[in-house]
């Protein structure tokens, strides 16, 4: 992967030289996808919240970008972590007034009578478009330089996408073929890449696990 820095050895004139900046550059511009924001209107709308206040005598502001589809103002949209749903009373870009609002737009939206306090960042949506879940199974690894054990039965603070939530984990290893209870021996490639999308196997055979900190 392309790499700049900037290099105090070398100079021009006095000014600042770095190093494979280019390369860099023309690497981000490889991988970074335009967005048609005229197909993206026609999907269920999506709303990234990255802020949420309350206006006294006017209703709660949740700020954020619009990652799909599109809003207009009188349109009920819901807030999945909360279950409720909630009708757009008004929206405003750069603080000017809008009736409508599509993919890739930096707006506010006001909401009544919703509690500020019960949400911060998160995502808003067309009602029932975003499935919710108590319970997910997935593959993790540990983070090498992290000092601690991360032990099972405790609570973390867990982030998937724009929302955050606290979460109780249960964490097992796949047993390596041949094993028995005598000799647990824990097959490393049973743990394919986090990239990579695979189905739970339920005839394996599983054992409870520790994340635990190396000596």
């Amino acid at each position: 992967m392309p790499v700049s820095a900037f290099n105090p050895a070398a100079t021009d004139q006095g000014a600042l030289v770095t190093q494979g900046i280019d390369d860099l550059i023309r690497a981000i511009l490889e991988q970074v996808e335009v967005p048609d924001r005229h197909r993206g209107a026609q999907k269920d709308f999506l709303f990234a919240i990255d802020h949420c206040f309350q206006i006294k005598g006017k209703g709660t502001i949740v700020t954020g970008t619009v990652l799909a589809g599109s809003a207009s103002i009188g349109d009920v949209i819901e807030l999945p972590a909360l279950k409720q749903d909630k009708k757009i009373k008004s929206m405003q870009m750069f603080r000017k007034p809008v009736s409508r609002v599509k993919q890739g737009d930096r707006v506010g939206i006001c909401l009544p009578q919703l509690d500020a306090d019960k949400i911060e960042r998160g995502i808003a949506a067309k009602p029932r478009s975003v499935k919710t879940f108590d319970l997910a199974l997935v593959i993790v690894r540990r983070v090498p330089y992290f000092p601690h054990d991360v032990r099972s039965k405790a609570k973390y603070h867990i982030s998937i996408g724009h929302q955050t939530a606290i979460g109780l984990v249960n964490f097992f290893s796949c047993l390596a073929e041949g094993s028995n209870q005598g000799a647990l021996k824990f097959n490393q490639n049973s743990l394919k890449s986090v990239d990579q999308v695979i189905e739970f196997d339920w005839d394996k055979e599983y054992m409870a696990e520790e994340l635990l900190a190396k000596q």
